[in-house]
């Protein structure tokens, strides 16, 4: 009886792999910097600059956050090929 071999994928040294860790450790690392203004804020000697440095932090937040779509859908499109 012959066997028919199954067709194996292939791997390129290109293939990205990435898991749930990878894009957690990501997302970590790109919202950090929305805390550094957070740190300041709590030190500011007035109202109008602890207003200041909270909304500049929730735009860091805001663009890291979009950032961090794009690549998570980047890296989706490069893992599928």
């Amino acid at each position: 009886m012959s066997e028919v071999e199954e067709p194996q994928q292939e791997t390129s040294p290109t293939t990205l792999r990435f898991g749930k860790p990878t894009i957690i450790l990501a997302a970590a690392l790109l919202l950090l910097p929305a805390l550094i203004p957070l740190w300041y804020a709590f030190q500011a000697e007035t109202q109008q600059m602890f207003f200041f440095l909270l909304a500049f932090s929730v735009g860091i937040l805001v663009v890291n956050a979009l950032l961090l779509y794009v690549i998570y859908r980047w890296l989706l499109l490069v893992a599928r090929g």
